[in-house]
């Protein structure tokens, strides 16, 4: 039996891209368009796949007047249960327009709309005014982590504070490199989830206050040829310096496979955190904490 200090177990279903950026063939799967009193606000949908999307909001004056130029756009994701109300992680939240009065972000909800379970909306603001949004989520693929140190009070209950795990990206560069991207970001309050990285710290001022101090991502195939007991088979992910809360890696590694698996292991100021919270045990659970399990979606969007 292996024992690691890993958590947990990603399977990663990889179809083979071409040689531009895994990216680059986004297309536009869905077009809104809402009117405030001065605002024409048109909502675009680039893709939508495990629950992260890649939306853009283009700006315009109803009477043709030019657009002020030191107004910012902000989206508020919320997520409506009936008896309960969140909103979910975006990166970023705000921002100006640029040149061809466009806003861009990617939203990473947290759970799927359904009759049963709720509805989601994007409230999109911009100079005082705001239209609401309906959007459909399906295919949300995520994984919760925590750790029982790190605690979050939220009126008079206290609980470990979750930190949610995205793959926004999953692919093969040149056809011979894998490109993994993670997203992470954790839990302050209902409507606030900031990505993780070096230096940001969670619910200031307040007794939850969590400053982070170094973030750690590493992932390691789980093939014949790999041993991730051994330290050298594991390969990092490197922190996005634009992105808070995003890591990536884009190399040969021994093991990869168009269709396989991989153990993630995530440590925060040293820490590893998995899904229960308590230390991993490959004793207790000897598969993994958490799986990913992209092999229909992959297939289905053609990358």
């Amino acid at each position: 039996m292996r024992y690691f200090t890993s958590l947990v177990l990603l399977s990663l279903a990889l179809t083979a891209c071409k040689n531009e950026s895994d990216n680059a063939s986004a297309t536009q799967d869905d077009v809104q368009v809402l009117q405030s009193e001065s605002y024409r606000f048109e909502l675009s949908t680039f893709s939508m796949q495990r629950g992260v999307a890649s939306v853009q909001v283009h700006m315009a004056s109803r009477d043709g007047s030019v657009l002020p130029g030191d107004a910012m756009v902000s989206i508020v994701p919320e997520m409506d249960m009936g008896t309960m109300k969140h909103g979910a992680p975006l990166a970023p939240a705000s921002g100006e327009l640029d040149a061809s009065a466009n806003f861009s972000t990617h939203i990473y909800y947290l759970m799927n709309s359904s009759s049963e379970m709720g509805s989601w909306n994007l409230t999109v603001s911009y100079n005082g005014e705001s239209v609401d949004f309906p959007v459909t989520v399906s295919d949300v693929n995520k994984v919760v982590l925590k750790n029982a140190a790190d605690t979050l009070s939220s009126g008079m209950s206290s609980g470990a504070r979750q930190y949610f795990m995205f793959v926004p990206h999953l692919g093969l560069h040149n056809g011979t490199d894998a490109h993994v991207e993670i997203y992470l970001a954790a839990k302050e309050g209902a409507y606030s989830y900031p990505g993780i990285a070096t230096g940001v710290t969670l619910n200031t001022e307040t007794a939850s206050e969590f400053t982070v101090n170094s973030v750690a991502i590493s992932i390691c195939p789980v093939a014949a040829a790999v041993d991730c007991e051994t330290e050298e088979s594991w390969t990092a992910l490197i922190a996005d310096e634009n992105t808070a809360g995003l890591y990536g890696v884009e190399a040969v590694i021994e093991g990869y496979s168009k269709t396989g698996a991989f153990n993630v292991r995530l440590q925060v100021n040293g820490n590893t955190y998995t899904t229960t919270g308590n230390a991993y045990d490959a004793e207790l659970n000897p598969g993994a904490d958490g799986l990913f399990d992209f092999s229909e979606v992959e297939t289905m969007n053609g990358m």
